[in-house]
């Protein structure tokens, strides 16, 4: 089983947006490096990832950056470093770090991290938002999940999934052939996925503002004229 951590850099989807990256006027970075994992004996082990800058507005501003590892090394992919370079150059001008339990404190969360340079001093702040995705687990789940039918011969061929049961009801506004007028994620549309012969069932899961969870796709709920993230409710 594995847990995933994702990243997006500022403070976006709460109440105060922050920039991610808030310098002196006399740095310019050019890119971030972003490190999930342990350093020791001067041997990094983990997960990287670059990033560019600056950030698209349009097009990044609500990119999600993904670490993944296995639950058992959760505290190494809750272990971040984050090195900020300038153009041309292999040395990092500030560094930021998180530990594991800055993440494993929540769920989710907005982290401001303060920005030292090589000679230890405060040049600036960086921001970033985090969600971390751990196995679900029930003690009336049984192990089902734990199963695969890849090698099984009765599934050596072709698996039929209801994509959100069968429902589709979004299909009546689209030109061309209509699929379905069910509503999806509904207990009819997995009915009717299973009276026609689906194997599986796909759907989505969210929690609330309560922990509540609910069946629903979209991570915006239309409250007009607004649209209203699933987790604040």
């Amino acid at each position: 089983s594995d847990a995933q951590l994702q990243l997006r850099l500022g403070h976006m989807t709460g109440p105060v947006k922050r920039a991610p990256l808030m310098v002196k006027n006399n740095f310019h970075i050019d890119h971030i490096v972003v490190r999930s994992g342990y350093i020791s004996a001067n041997q990094y082990h983990g997960i990287c990832t670059t990033i560019q800058l600056p950030i698209d507005e349009r097009d990044d501003a609500m990119k999600v950056y993904k670490f993944q590892a296995s639950v058992e090394q959760i505290d190494a992919l809750c272990s971040l470093q984050f090195e900020f370079f300038p153009r041309f150059s292999k040395q990092a001008i500030a560094k930021c770090f998180v530990l594991p339990s800055q993440i494993l404190c929540a769920d989710t969360g907005a982290r401001t991290l303060a920005l030292l340079s090589s000679n230890g001093c405060l040049i600036g702040e960086f921001n970033f938002e985090y969600t971390l995705i751990k196995p679900f687990k029930h003690a009336k789940i049984g192990c089902v999940l734990n199963k695969t039918f890849q090698h099984r011969a009765a599934y050596n061929t072709s698996i039929l999934i209801g994509h959100r049961g069968t429902g589709s009801h979004k299909s009546a506004q689209l030109p061309g052939p209509r699929r379905t007028h069910i509503k999806e994620n509904t207990i009819l549309a997995f009915a009717a996925a299973k009276s026609f012969g689906a194997d599986y069932v796909e759907f989505d899961v969210q929690l609330t503002k309560d922990k509540v969870p609910i069946i629903y796709h979209d991570f915006l709920f239309p409250v007009q004229p607004f649209q209203v993230p699933i987790n604040k409710i």
